[in-house]
C-alpha cells in the first residue's frame, strides 16, 4: 500500500503546471487508464473508484469487487476535454485549492477540516501529459466555501466521474435514461412537479439486500434561478411500484 501511495505521489510530480494548455489526444495503449478517481478514507488508498481506459473500457469499484462498462472512444475524449477544460483540471493545482480554502477559512472563520470526511484524487493522462488534483471533503467544503472557484471546479469534476460510475452500475446509458425518465414521471405524478431529469444527473446507486435499488439524481437549478439544486431519490423494490423522495442538494461525505 505504501509503495502504491508513493507511486501516486511520484506521478504527481509529473503533472503539468497550472496555466498550461491541455493536450486532448488520448494515449494509444488500451491498457492505460486515461481518467482515474480515488477516495482516500483515513489515509487508506484502495483501488480507484473509477478508471476509464483509452479504448473506452470503464472499471468501477463496488465493495471488494469491480464492474466493467464501456464508453465510445469519442465519449472518452469528450470526458477528458470536459475535465481538463470545462472543470479546469489542466490549470488548477492542489496547492492553489488549499491556499484558497485557507484564505476563505480565515476570512469566514469557518473550519477547513471536516472530521470523518475523506479526500479525493483525480488523475488524467493524455498522450503527452499527466494531470492530478487532490482535495479534502470536496463536496462539503465546496458548499461551505462557495467563493473558492477552484474547489467548485474540482467538485464538478468529481460529480462528472460519479455520474460515470453510477451509469455503469445501472447497466449503461440506455438503462440510466430509462431510470431518469421514470424519476421524472414519478415526480410529476406524485408531487406535481415538472423537473427535467436526464441520465447525466444520475449521481449514485445503492442496492439493498432485499432487492431494493435506490438511484439518486442531482438536478441543478435552472440557470438564473434562485431555486436550490435537488436530490431526487428513486426507489425500486421487487413487486412494488417505484417511489421517489426529493431533498435540497446536500453533498455527501467524501
Amino acid at each position: 500500500m505504501m509503495r502504491y501511495w508513493t507511486f501516486l505521489l511520484c506521478l504527481g510530480v509529473l503533472t503539468r503546471v497550472a496555466g498550461a494548455d491541455p493536450e486532448f489526444s488520448l494515449p494509444e495503449d488500451p491498457t492505460v487508464p486515461v481518467v482515474e478517481l480515488w477516495y482516500v478514507h483515513q489515509g487508506v488508498l484502495q483501488a480507484p473508484e473509477v478508471a476509464v481506459f483509452s479504448n473506452g473500457r470503464v472499471q468501477i469499484r463496488v465493495g471488494e469487487g469491480s464492474l466493467w462498462g464501456e464508453l465510445p472512444r469519442d465519449q472518452v475524449l469528450s470526458l477528458v476535454q470536459s475535465l481538463l477544460a470545462t472543470d479546469r483540471l489542466a490549470r488548477i493545482t492542489t496547492g492553489e485549492i488549499d491556499r484558497a480554502i485557507a484564505e476563505e477559512s480565515q476570512r469566514t472563520r469557518l473550519s477547513a477540516t471536516i472530521q470523518g470526511a475523506g479526500d479525493t484524487i483525480i488523475r488524467i493522462r493524455t498522450a503527452t501529459a499527466v494531470y492530478r488534483v487532490d482535495g479534502h471533503a470536496v463536496g462539503l467544503l465546496s458548499t461551505r466555501f462557495p467563493q473558492v472557484h477552484s474547489l467548485r471546479c474540482l467538485y464538478s469534476a468529481q460529480s462528472r466521474l460519479e455520474n460515470v460510475r453510477a451509469v455503469v452500475m445501472v447497466g449503461g446509458i440506455p438503462a440510466a435514461e430509462r431510470l431518469a425518465h421514470l424519476a421524472q414521471l414519478q415526480l410529476q405524478s406524485e408531487l406535481g412537479e415538472q423537473i427535467p431529469v436526464g441520465q447525466e444527473n444520475l449521481s449514485c446507486v445503492h442496492s439493498l439486500t432485499d432487492g431494493t435499488r435506490c438511484c439518486q439524481f442531482l438536478v441543478p437549478a435552472p440557470a438564473g434561478s434562485e431555486a436550490s439544486p435537488r436530490i431526487i431519490s428513486l426507489f425500486e423494490s421487487p413487486g412494488e411500484a417505484p417511489r421517489i423522495s426529493v431533498l435540497p442538494e446536500g453533498p455527501s461525505l467524501r
